[in-house]
């Protein structure tokens, strides 16, 4: 304010001036540079104080505090401006109609795919009323609501799930949903995928057990064939005791329980 330079604001009669000011003071005497949250008024606006937001820093070599600042207000109405512009930035999935939306609790939508367009009493082809669904979930606390897409600016008219939640501070809500459509054709495409994992795994399965079966064929016949070749070498030693008096040969024994045996 003009009329203030120049003046000791910490002895002004005014007491909340003074306490901001000796705030600021305090702020910057004690940690160098700092922010300071107080109620200021506006130069264009004639009445009524806004929150302000300062950040001082104390400049050591004249022993000065230097500052600026910004009114709450303007700044979260700058933010908001920036945000419901910014098309790009909501939409993340144009085509599988993937996008946040705002609106105000008076049913005026603030983003694609309806700006600056009142949609309270809009419905959609059973009779319902999608805005007004929204609004009041949002205001009780956040949820679901689902509904047919109205056609606007080239969205599918069909089912769709969104969830909406409140946002008190600008007196609007904001959500995103998706269709159903596409949930239940990336199910299909997942139980696809499920059935041919399934199938695969089955066919490991199957040619494990095969090349199990495979091996303890191969096992059983190994023994098999050491078993007979023991039990020729003894059928042969028998008979050749009719002739002539000799003893069996050990080491062409293969088992050790026959070794008993042709003691």
């Amino acid at each position: 304010k003009p009329q203030i330079e120049g003046t000791n604001l910490i002895t002004s009669e005014n007491n909340h001036l003074s306490g901001v000011v000796k705030e600021i003071i305090k702020i910057a005497s004690n940690q160098k540079e700092g922010y300071c949250e107080y109620l200021w008024d506006k130069p264009e606006e004639k009445e009524g104080s806004f929150k302000k937001l300062t950040y001082v820093k104390l400049f050591e070599p004249y022993n000065w505090i230097i500052g600026t600042g910004l009114y709450l207000d303007d700044m979260e109405k700058r933010v908001k401006d920036e945000l419901v512009s910014n098309t790009d930035r909501l939409i993340f999935d144009k085509k599988m109609g993937s996008y946040i939306f705002m609106g105000t609790w008076e049913g005026v939508s603030l983003t694609y795919p309806a700006p600056n367009v009142d949609l309270y009493n809009l419905q959609d082809i059973h009779g319902k009323f999608p805005v007004r669904e929204l609004i009041a979930t949002a205001q009780s606390g956040g949820g679901f609501v689902e509904y047919e897409m109205p056609p606007l600016q080239g969205e599918r008219p069909l089912r769709k799930l969104s969830y909406t939640t409140n946002l008190p501070q600008w007196k609007a809500y904001v959500g995103a949903g998706i269709y159903l459509n596409d949930i239940y054709e990336e199910i299909e495409k997942l139980n696809v995928l499920a059935k041919e994992e399934v199938k695969r795994s089955l066919l490991v399965i199957m040619w494990t057990i095969l090349g199990f079966i495979l091996f303890l064929f191969i096992v059983y016949a190994y023994i098999n064939y050491k078993m007979k070749k023991d039990f020729d070498l003894f059928k042969s030693f028998f008979n050749s005791l009719v002739l002539k008096q000799e003893s069996i040969h050990l080491e062409e024994v293969k088992f050790e329980e026959f070794h008993e045996l042709a003691f």
